[in-house]
């Protein structure tokens, strides 16, 4: 799981890019088992400022996962994309799905 850990303190001001790729390796470390051989690509930026993080994540592929009906596997598409705002601060919000407050 190292290989999805990004030091963003690390990084500096300005946007980063990564790329992944999610494996059962990935969805085993959770312990679940709904969804197999998945073969899902992952793109993450990351744009950092001196007051804030702004990640956008885009994945696309496929897994496998079992028919409500008949029981059989099927393939399942799958198109994501998130943006999440993280920002730096002390005074008080109200953080929503997509904005987060962090204090210093």
């Amino acid at each position: 799981m190292k290989e999805f850990i990004i030091p963003f303190f690390g990084l500096k001001q300005g946007i980063h890019e990564f790329n992944f790729t999610i494996d059962q390796a990935f969805f085993e470390a959770f312990e679940s088992n709904l969804i197999e051989d998945p073969e899902i690509e992952v793109t993450f930026e990351i744009e950092i400022t001196s007051t804030m993080l702004i990640m956008v994540f885009d994945a696309k592929g496929t897994f496998l996962s079992p028919c409500d009906r008949c029981g059989e596997d099927v393939e399942i598409p799958i198109i994501a994309d998130e943006r999440v705002i993280v920002k730096f601060g002390d005074e008080a919000y109200d953080q929503t799905d997509e904005i987060i407050m962090l204090t210093h």
